[in-house]
């Protein structure tokens, strides 16, 4: 990935992989990053289409959902820990089972 350069200063702050199978999750963290940290977001729902984005590219941070379709986000931050260019690399691993509960009592309600 490339930084895109105005006035001869980087545009954005980095590059940032959402890893995130909730639609309207994806949207939230999509909205937080490029407005409020003015980062490059790119995202993905699940581990193994986040194993092979990093492995072909260097992102700054990683936002990750512990809860995915194919396994839990604190195991591949500890794959992640192995790769020399990910050792100091930002990692939040994050758990949205309040928002899903919330979700589903507010549906329950009508």
């Amino acid at each position: 990935m490339s930084q895109a350069i105005r006035d001869g200063r980087p545009s954005h702050r980095g590059f940032c992989l959402i890893v995130d199978s909730l639609e309207e999750d994806q949207h939230r963290l999509t909205r937080m990053v490029t407005s409020g940290c003015n980062m490059v977001p790119k995202v993905v729902e699940t581990l193994a289409a986040a194993t092979d984005y990093v492995s072909r590219y260097q992102f700054d941070l990683v936002l990750i959902d512990n809860s995915l379709p194919d396994g839990r986000g604190i195991n591949f931050v500890q794959r992640l820990r192995r790769h020399p260019a990910y050792k100091r690399t930002p990692v939040v691993v994050f758990d949205d089972w309040i928002s899903r509960l919330c979700r589903k009592k507010r549906i329950q309600r009508g």
